[in-house]
């Protein structure tokens, strides 16, 4: 079984922690909505990432080091819904979104709210939070079925069809979103049974640092 290997350490994703771009067309055309840019990087707070892509995988592989003076919160405990509207958490699962050169970014992080009006949501959805403290480090090795299928915490349709990852897959990268502490009211941090999760929303996104591999082809 062939892979492609990458190890690299990033400290950031662009100029702001956000990639800024609304897929291959724009959310008016069935594309994905725009995802503003978030924070400035967090000094001290550093991400080393590894992807193997595999015929029938991806491998993702990263070390998040906090050697800040303040604690951070990882978004890194992402559910999905099955048939019966049941939610759960798997480490290996991963939000899947396309983005304008035709690649697809999984990551663990929060979402803006979709900029249209198509659609209403009641509430907003919701993804389990890591602290990690000063001098500590988050690790965790994922492993993502291939062929990719997109999942994004807002759905799949914003009122104009239902949004699809580009076909086919021009690069692949990880990103990781962090958000310093005090985390925003809007986050809404609250205790589940295993743990603790915050919203999605425009506000605590442009509170997020989005930490970014480096692209590989698959």
């Amino acid at each position: 079984m062939g892979a492609l290997l990458l190890g690299l350490l990033v400290t950031g994703c662009g100029e702001s922690g956000g990639p800024d771009d609304s897929g291959p067309a724009g959310i008016e055309d069935g594309g994905e909505p725009a995802d503003p840019k978030g924070a400035e990087a967090i000094a001290g707070v550093e991400l080393a990432a590894r992807i193997e892509v595999h015929d029938d995988t991806v491998r993702i592989d990263y070390v998040l080091t906090n050697n800040s003076s303040e604690q951070v919160h990882v978004p890194n405990r992402v559910g999905r819904g099955d048939e019966y509207g049941r939610v759960a958490q798997d480490s290996n699962f991963v939000y899947a979104t396309g983005t304008a050169d035709g690649g697809v970014d999984l990551s663990k992080r929060v979402f803006a709210t979709p900029d249209t009006d198509e659609m209403a949501w009641g509430h907003a959805p919701t993804v389990g939070v890591s602290t990690v403290a000063p001098g500590a480090r988050l690790k965790e090795s994922l492993t993502v079925p291939r062929p990719l299928e997109r999942h994004q915490p807002w759905g799949s349709d914003y009122g104009h069809g239902k949004v699809s990852l580009p076909e086919p897959v021009e690069r692949i990268r990880f990103c990781l979103g962090v958000l310093p502490h005090p985390l925003p009211p809007a986050a809404a941090l609250h205790r589940v049974a295993d743990g603790w999760e915050i919203s999605h929303g425009n506000v605590v996104n442009a509170a997020q640092h989005l930490y970014c591999s480096e692209p590989v082809q698959p």
